[in-house]
């Protein structure tokens, strides 16, 4: 999860919890905090799913998905929650192939349980 609001924070890691998702996700602050996870952990073999914020500060959320699609991340499989209007970014996030899922935050267990079914899917 890359999400700068400790409070969004907490109440989407209750969710992943509660939805199974993720029972000790990872939570990085900004962009470039997760991005350097994921590079110290990446395998080919493992898949990588991220709740990505896009008004961050150091790196934002566009410059980490261009980062992913840049070092050729191909495992990364990205979801954006934002509290701005999708419509707004639904023709951006199209042009990107990590991206599979955008929603408005806070996310809830309706929208985490289509989550589970995009992540299986990618």
């Amino acid at each position: 999860m890359v999400e700068d609001s400790p409070i969004v924070t907490l109440m989407h890691k209750k969710l992943l919890q509660r939805c199974r998702i993720d029972q000790h996700p990872v939570i990085c602050y900004q962009g470039r905090q997760a991005l350097e996870h994921i590079r110290a952990v990446y395998h080919e073999q493992e898949t990588f799913l991220v709740l990505l914020d896009l008004h961050m500060p150091v790196m934002d959320g566009w410059q980490f998905i261009e980062a992913c699609k840049d070092e050729n991340l191909d495992k990364v499989s990205i979801v954006i929650v934002t509290s701005y209007g999708l419509k707004a970014y639904e023709e951006r996030a199209k042009k990107y192939n990590h991206v599979v899922g955008l929603f408005h935050k806070p996310l809830s267990i309706d929208d985490l349980e289509k989550v589970k079914s995009i992540y299986k899917e990618a």
